[in-house]
């Protein structure tokens, strides 16, 4: 597979910790240009990055002033990776509405917004490489987890729409649908998640049953550097695919999905 580099120019979203934070570091070790974002981007300012930006997906203003400082300050994108996301625990009866919105915000509409600003750079360089970052769950509905994967399942759709729609100016899309890591995500759910999750639910049981299975298999998880170099190859390749499964235990867990719903908390003996 032939593969290039030549330096380009590259803008991550998330990058605050998990894998956006060791796609940045493995990237700049290989020599591109990495734009780092974050919510805060005081937390990012010890990474190797061309520039540090605050953005958070949800204010289109932020997307609109970097888009523009990206183009003043680098002349061109080549590659946008849409990582930030959110993820939130809970029946779909315990989950408020407003928490509904909230995920669907920053997992869907969050990467629309960023397509939406840099699309007409790409059409007008013709060429450039999207790539969205969505979860193996997306395949699925997993217990208590049903807002994340009904957002990544979207995330999923929109994706292969869009590689159709762009294919036209040379520009490619990728869908990389990662398995079981070790980020701080899923910790930062329960923080999110404390309100609805109490005993005074009628899931407490099956929630209790589901974190006990969660932290047998958590286990497994890979580190977010496998993914960053998996990532990184998609990127430098001269034909990149549209959907990439990573790693190997993703596509394991794939296959055994409906096994894994049949043997999930809710399941009573």
């Amino acid at each position: 597979m032939k593969r290039y580099n030549f330096s380009r120019v590259v803008l991550i979203t998330g990058t605050s910790s998990g894998i956006g934070r060791a796609m940045v570091q493995f990237l700049a070790d290989k020599h591109y240009m990495v734009i780092a974002t974050a919510r805060d981007a005081e937390r990012i300012t010890d990474l190797p990055a061309a520039a540090h930006l605050s953005l958070d997906v949800t204010q289109q203003a932020q997307i609109d002033e970097v888009a523009q400082y990206v183009m003043q300050q680098f002349g061109r994108l080549d590659v946008l990776v849409n990582n930030a996301g959110m993820a939130i625990r809970g029946s779909l009866e315990d989950v408020p509405e407003t928490m509904w919105e909230t995920i669907f915000d920053v997992n869907v509409m969050g990467p629309v917004r960023m397509i939406q600003a840099f699309a007409p750079y790409f059409r007008r360089q013709q060429y450039g490489h999207i790539i969205n970052i969505t979860t193996v769950r997306s395949l699925w509905g997993m217990p208590f987890l049903g807002s994340y994967t009904a957002s990544k399942a979207a995330l999923d759709a929109l994706t292969m729409a869009l590689s159709d729609e762009m294919a036209a100016w040379g520009v490619f899309v990728t869908l990389v649908r990662v398995g079981l890591t070790k980020t701080p995500l899923f910790q930062r759910s329960k923080q999110y998640s404390e309100p609805w999750m109490t005993s005074h639910s009628p899931y407490w049981n099956s929630y209790q049953r589901g974190q006990k299975m969660f932290e047998r298999i958590v286990r497994f998880a890979v580190n977010p550097q496998v993914i960053a170099q998996k990532v990184e190859n998609v990127m430098s390749s001269s034909r990149p695919p549209r959907v990439l499964t990573i790693p190997l235990q993703a596509r394991i867990f794939d296959n055994l999905s409906p096994l894994l719903r049949w043997l999930g908390p809710l399941r009573k003996t």
